[in-house]
């Protein structure tokens, strides 16, 4: 709400209470006649009882409105502080709590005047009983049967001026009476009026938010359905990012605390465990292929050149010439020549007795010199015959060869 309003309505709540410090005034200046009030009628019927009872309810509501007029101007914006806004409005809150403090001024003004009416309705009271027993004490009198009111006959002795005069006083007392009824409606109209219009204004006003409001919920309803929409995209992308998140948390709890421990207490000792035992097996293999070459070399025919000029050939009896078998790595162990003969001996023996028994019949018989072979194609008596065991013999060296550059190639491994 402006402070122009504010202000009016401060300016209005002035003035009732100015009318009301009349109001109060007039209550405690407010003179009983004798015989005004009969001795039987209540205190709750004269006229002093009905103002003041205007003078209570109108204090009542001004006070209402005192507190909402402070509070709206204490709600009301006042700009920048040192602005004139602020300064009007400083203004206006100052003439309210003063207007207030006169207010609370009137109400103990007011207590004081009840107080005082009543206390001169108690002495016209009085002094309407001291008259009653005046005029019982008196002689009786043709008008002493009839009852004494405040709206009685007048008396026959009165004249007719003094009659107009009595009626007049009454009349102009009503008319006094009216006009202040009358002033009282039209500053409760007055202030009705005002009270409508700020209301209209205030209505006007809420009316402008609500509709600033409808725009702002149509915006929002606009904008929920757009998140309805791509609710399931944006799920999905979280979904995925938590995911990625968590994949990346486990590799580095994984790379941080679990692939160095396990490199070093898992893998690096079993592949130790693992090479060695290979060195072993590599170790045994190799000693087994060299136990079959010498083995197999043993019992290799010896050929010996008898002086006739013929080749003898040693051989082993009831056996056939050993074949060397290539191992693959020294995984695979070559199969053992025989040791012993069909009679149980050792080859190595047969063998030394064949090659004995031949260099005796060498010695025995002469020695005749080889004839070459002629190139004019004569034959030749006899030709020397190659020895067969020679080409395993060879092949064993190039087994023997090959293993032990197989073993030169694992050691430096």
């Amino acid at each position: 709400m402006s402070l122009e309003s504010l202000q009016k309505r401060l300016t209005t709540l002035q003035e009732t209470t100015s009318h009301i410090q009349t109001l109060i005034a007039r209550l405690a200046s407010f003179k009983f006649p004798p015989g005004a009030i009969p001795l039987n009628q209540g205190s709750l019927d004269t006229v002093a009882t009905e103002l003041s009872n205007e003078i209570h309810d109108t204090l009542k509501e001004q006070n209402n409105d005192f507190e909402l007029l402070e509070q709206e101007i204490k709600d009301s914006p006042g700009g920048r502080k040192g602005s004139d806004a602020e300064t009007n409005k400083l203004r206006l809150l100052e003439r309210a709590t003063r207007t207030q403090q006169e207010l609370k001024h009137a109400q103990s003004a007011f207590r004081k005047a009840q107080l005082a009416a009543k206390r001169n309705l108690d002495l016209s009271r009085r002094a309407e009983r001291e008259l009653l027993l005046q005029s019982l004490a008196a002689p009786p009198s043709p008008s002493s049967n009839q009852p004494i009111s405040r709206r009685r006959t007048p008396a026959p002795e009165q004249t007719q001026d003094e009659k107009l005069v009595e009626s007049a006083g009454d009349v102009t007392a009503a008319l006094r009476q009216v006009h202040a009824s009358m002033t009282n409606e039209l500053s409760r109209s007055q202030f009705a009026h005002d009270t409508l219009k700020e209301s209209g204004a205030a209505l006007e006003q809420l009316g402008e938010s609500y509709t600033s409001l409808d725009s702002v919920l149509a915006s929002t309803k606009g904008l929920l359905g757009m998140l309805l929409k791509s609710q399931k995209s944006d799920t999905w992308y979280l979904e995925t990012a938590f995911y990625v998140l968590l994949a990346t948390i486990s590799w580095l709890v994984f790379r941080r605390f679990i692939y160095g421990p396990a490199w070093w207490l898992v893998y690096l000792p079993l592949k130790a465990f693992w090479n060695a035992w290979m060195g072993v097996f590599t170790v045994l293999g190799l000693r087994a292929a060299s136990s079959a070459v010498s083995v197999s070399s043993q019992s290799v025919g010896t050929t010996i050149m008898p002086a006739s000029g013929t080749a003898a050939q040693a051989t082993m009896s009831g056996t056939g010439a050993p074949q060397v078998v290539r191992g693959g790595r020294g995984n695979a162990k070559p199969p053992k020549p025989p040791q012993e003969d069909d009679e149980g001996r050792p080859l190595v023996d047969v063998v030394g007795e064949m090659a004995e028994d031949t260099r005796a019949q060498g010695q025995e018989q002469p020695q005749e010199p080889a004839q070459p072979e002629s190139n004019e194609g004569q034959p030749q008596e006899e030709q020397v015959q190659p020895n067969p065991k020679k080409r395993i013999w060879d092949s064993e060296v190039e087994a023997r060869k090959e293993a032990e550059a197989e073993q030169k190639r694992k050691d430096e491994l």
